[in-house]
């Protein structure tokens, strides 16, 4: 639990990083998504595999991106918008929502071992 925390707690703080003027943001979605082992209010769910960069590590992301349909076995290039939320114990403090699918290719991402225990099975 505590390595799901320290992962989403980062990731909010480099997007909470993000000036009123840029409020967008690239990012590549995994071919397969995390089915949370721990199933507490905090990380219960099925979540993204996102990366900002090309040469990123995945990471975990918001289990919901407003417009976004999601289709297993393909990797997503995406433009979002990110805007803060009132912050309550089970809600993530930032909401995505699609702008622009930039590219869909079909592919098996290179994910690392860490994530691959726990991926969700459609």
């Amino acid at each position: 639990m505590r390595n799901i925390t320290i992962i989403v707690a980062l990731l909010c703080l480099t997007l909470s990083g993000c000036s009123k003027n840029e409020n967008s943001l690239v990012l590549s979605i995994a071919s397969e998504r995390y089915l949370s082992p721990i199933q507490d209010e905090m990380n219960a769910g099925v979540w993204f595999l996102s990366k900002k960069y090309q040469n990123d590590n995945w990471a975990l992301l918001s289990r919901d991106i407003e417009g976004f349909v999601y289709e297993r076995g393909y990797e997503y290039t995406i433009k979002v918008t990110m805007r803060a939320t009132e912050q309550y114990v089970d809600q993530s403090p930032v909401k995505f929502k699609l702008v622009q699918i930039i590219s869909k290719e079909r592919t098996d991402s290179d994910l690392p071992e860490i994530f691959k225990n726990s991926l969700y099975e459609e």
